[in-house]
């Protein structure tokens, strides 16, 4: 199994899914690789990401385990 984010191009609101529990770090980055913000998941198997505040664009959404392994996601702000 692998993360996935819905819905996807947003308005605001994005969910974030993890195949199991465990905890992460959650980076949001712009298209030009700037960090905008980090949430860590308490290991609820899913997350919130609110791109709410941002401008329309391409944005990427980094999940990072305690192993270092890493999953990028690209999400449309519409």
């Amino acid at each position: 199994a692998q993360t996935g984010i819905y819905p996807n191009p947003t308005t605001a609101l994005c969910t974030l899914t993890f195949p199991d529990r465990a905890p992460r770090h959650v980076a949001v980055f712009d298209a030009t690789g700037r960090e905008l913000h980090v949430v860590v998941t308490p290991g609820t198997g899913r997350v919130q990401v609110d791109l709410g505040g941002h401008e329309h664009g391409v944005y990427f959404v980094r999940a990072t385990d305690a192993a270092g392994r890493s999953a990028v996601h690209r999400v449309v702000m519409q």
